[in-house]
């Protein structure tokens, strides 16, 4: 089958954040004439932990073993629309051993549901031991990680961490949606994201269960997070869901719903925390559900700046 010029156009001015990644023939979106318009099946490849042996990912029956071969294939083709399809598997990989994501314009794919396909980092391939470090650092942008599971075992590492240490734009307007972010060992993971910087980052529809320091972090290392997104999230039992330690710019977390349950032995203790570092711009809370989310729904100490409005402190 052949997707018309019109059809790809069409796919292509989706607004991103709602866009529909469609597997197989109608994956096509690559350069033609120097204008982005059908994804190429040249730069599709496919990631199979069942496989015995890795091959050259370009087809099912020749998938990568590893989502770290994965990554290390997606820098090579940055800016080509390059589409990593990731089977259902359950895939222990040395956190740190996956490359940096510095490549733009690349979409990470789970074919299964979150709990069917997850990404464990860990100290040692195939087994379960402590990290030393993240599992996913993003220099890149306009990418896009959908459907995956997603886990580190150990504290004060992070699953994704959104780096701007390029400067410029380095980090920034990447889509995390529909993943599932969820301890599986006893010493639960430090952070689900962490931003170091980033700009224009979508967080949208995920699942953050059990973290033992925050859900997500907003950090700064060169440049200060500007005009990021969290919407529609859940928050369950993550020991803090947002937590914001420094400068940023007009942050907007909107319509998420923290709950205090419990998920390997971690309650909440604040839903959402402001340190008192956070010195410019402002966040905006609008339409969130706190569900007897903690002992403090929102810690505010910044003077000022913070905009909080048609929440619902449902059992606070």
């Amino acid at each position: 089958m052949t997707v018309s010029k019109d059809d790809a156009q069409s796919i292509n001015n989706l607004n991103p954040g709602n866009q529909l990644y469609q597997v197989g023939t109608n994956l096509r979106l690559a350069l033609d004439g120097g204008a982005r318009n059908i994804r190429n099946l040249e730069y599709v490849r496919w990631v199979d932990g069942s496989k015995s042996v890795s091959g050259d990912g370009k087809d099912p029956d020749t998938a990568f073993k590893t989502i770290t071969e994965g990554i290390t294939w997606l820098n090579t083709v940055s800016g080509k629309g390059a589409t990593l399809l990731i089977k259902p598997g359950f895939y222990i990989e040395k956190a740190d051993e996956v490359p940096t994501l510095s490549a733009s314009d690349c979409l990470i794919q789970a074919l299964g549901l979150p709990e069917d396909t997850v990404w464990f980092g860990s100290g040692a391939n195939g087994s379960v031991v402590a990290a030393t470090d993240d599992l996913l650092t993003i220099l890149g942008g306009n990418n896009a990680v959908l459907g995956l599971g997603m886990y580190v075992h150990k504290d004060d590492k992070a699953c994704i961490v959104f780096d701007d240490t390029g400067a410029g734009y380095a980090g920034s307007f990447n889509l995390i949606q529909g993943c599932l972010f969820s301890p599986q060992a006893q010493d639960g993971m430090g952070y689900c994201i962490k931003y170091v910087g980033g700009n224009t980052n979508w967080i949208f529809n995920n699942v953050f269960m059990g973290a033992k320091t925050a859900g997500i972090l907003i950090n700064s290392q060169v440049g200060n997070p500007v005009r990021n997104r969290i919407e529609n999230n859940q928050f369950i039992g993550t020991a803090i869901g947002v937590q914001i330690t420094s400068a940023n710019y007009n942050t907007l977390v909107k319509d998420n719903w923290f709950s205090a349950g419990s998920q390997s032995g971690e309650d909440m203790t604040n839903a959402i925390v402001i340190s008192a570092g956070m010195t410019a711009g402002k966040v905006t809370f609008a339409g969130n559900y706190f569900e007897q989310s903690a002992a403090n729904d929102i810690s505010d100490s910044k003077a000022g700046g913070s905009v909080i409005e048609m929440n619902n402190f449902n059992g606070a």
